[in-house]
């Protein structure tokens, strides 16, 4: 066991029964942090059918002339 294993250890077995749940809060969320910096095969794969479908959607735009579009646009607007 390392040092600082048995000196983390030496901390808990000294505190009170009450605090120990907010020990236990901590470091849950630390080692679900630790967990979430490895993807696992099925959130890649997940993501990569995602990705895959919002390709499948995606539409080409037409060529837009923004400054046709601009003209139009405030002439709509600023026309009297």
């Amino acid at each position: 066991m390392t040092d600082v294993r048995q000196e983390a250890i030496n901390l808990i077995n000294k505190m009170p029964e009450d605090k120990l749940n907010a020990v236990m809060q901590i470091l849950n969320g630390v080692n679900s942090l630790l967990d979430n910096t490895k993807p696992s095969s099925e959130k890649l794969e997940l993501a990569e059918k995602s990705y895959q479908l919002l390709e499948k959607m995606r539409r080409k735009a037409d060529d837009i002339d923004y400054d046709k579009e601009l003209a139009e646009y405030r002439d709509k607007k600023y026309s009297l």
